[in-house]
């Protein structure tokens, strides 16, 4: 990333990341051998049993889920408890990136297709047209004729003959010196360049900072999740390649040290979960129980007394840069502790348009 990372809302980052997935964080937990104590405390605090009564009747009673301590001791929370609502903000959000115009904002490169052998073959164009070529073999002259020297007799296709004496022509394929039939093809635009900027080589990871402020609402805290979604979404569509992470983490006393655990939500080939995306960064129920519990083991793996739980995306973003962290890749870009459909919407333009001016500052035509 070209932006220059400010010291001074950086951290130095402690990571853990040899996680593959949620349940890997999960299994990684439940080993630490202070677990159950700290799993304890947290499940039976006012606190964490206040924060899901509000998680679950903030937004609709029609979705109401019994608590269940065993559920999150045992890490069964594999559902986002509002997707109807999700779905409903996401349509939304749609909407609003229409509105503010950056749905064309990364495009996917136009290609032009052409017959003289620039740029790359396209096989699936050349066989849509494919066909054998064939030729005219005249037994009575033992030689193969032009076409212009016989005519056909009835409908069947292959009945020719020789127009100067009524003889027999074979219509047959023609075969190369390899043994193999000589293939052409009606499409003779087979080529292909790209007219705009060349994307193939450019990545982004997403790291989304797991948590917010104590007194958040379960409906506010669904922008976190439809933040990534959407961002997602029109790097995609605009054929960029996109991994997605969580950040489980905290910050110590002094607030100079970032201390997570990163849970990849979304890896370059992988489609987008919007169910695991959305567990993990807007769902109340596993922030106020698993995700604090993690949080509390970090302290005894890394060794640091926390201070205040997630970073704000500017913290997150110029932390990864000011440590390389993951070093190689393209572009980086966090958010953390969204708390309004208005900050989402500030965060997605800042992260399309960043990014956007980043691959146009890399962009380069297809050299034939």
């Amino acid at each position: 990333m070209a932006k220059k990372p400010n010291p001074k809302d950086a951290c130095t980052l402690y990571v853990l990341d040899n996680f593959k997935n949620i349940g890997d964080l999960r299994a990684w937990a439940r080993a630490q051998p202070e677990y159950r104590a700290v799993a304890a405390r947290v499940l039976n605090s006012d606190y964490c049993l206040k924060q899901h009564e509000e998680a679950i009747n903030a937004l609709t009673i029609d979705d109401f889920v019994a608590f269940n301590h065993d559920d999150y001791r045992e890490g069964k929370i594999t559902k986002f408890l509002y997707p109807k609502l999700m779905a409903e903000l996401e349509s939304q959000f749609d909407d609003e990136i229409i509105k503010i115009g950056l749905h064309n904002a990364i495009k996917k490169p136009v290609i032009k297709y052409n017959d003289r052998g620039l740029g790359n073959f396209i096989f699936d164009r050349a066989s849509s047209g494919m066909f054998f070529r064939t030729e005219f073999y005249s037994p009575s002259l033992d030689k193969v004729v032009e076409g212009e020297y016989v005519e056909k007799i009835s409908e069947d296709p292959d009945e020719y003959v020789l127009i100067e004496d009524q003889s027999e022509i074979i219509r047959r394929n023609i075969i190369l010196e390899s043994g193999l039939p000589s293939v052409s093809s009606n499409n003779k635009k087979v080529f292909a360049t790209f007219e705009t900027r060349e994307k193939q080589n450019v990545s982004v990871e997403i790291f989304i900072s797991c948590g917010n402020y104590a007194g958040i609402s379960g409906s506010d805290f669904m922008y976190s999740g439809i933040e990534g979604i959407m961002i997602a979404k029109l790097l995609m569509k605009g054929g960029i390649k996109v991994k997605i992470n969580i950040a489980v983490g905290w910050t110590d006393i002094e607030g100079g040290n970032y201390c997570a655990a990163m849970v990849p939500v979304k890896n370059y080939n992988e489609t987008l979960d919007r169910n695991l995306l959305c567990l993990i960064a807007s769902d109340l129920r596993f922030w106020r129980t698993e995700g604090y519990a993690i949080c509390m083991l970090l302290r005894s793996h890394f060794g640091f007394n926390p201070y205040g739980f997630g970073l704000t995306g500017q913290q997150l973003t110029d932390t990864l840069e000011y440590n390389d962290y993951p070093p190689g890749v393209n572009f980086k870009f966090g958010y953390g502790r969204v708390q309004s459909r208005h900050d989402a919407v500030a965060h997605i333009r800042t992260a399309i348009t960043e990014i956007a001016a980043y691959i146009d500052s890399q962009s380069q035509k297809v050299i034939p």
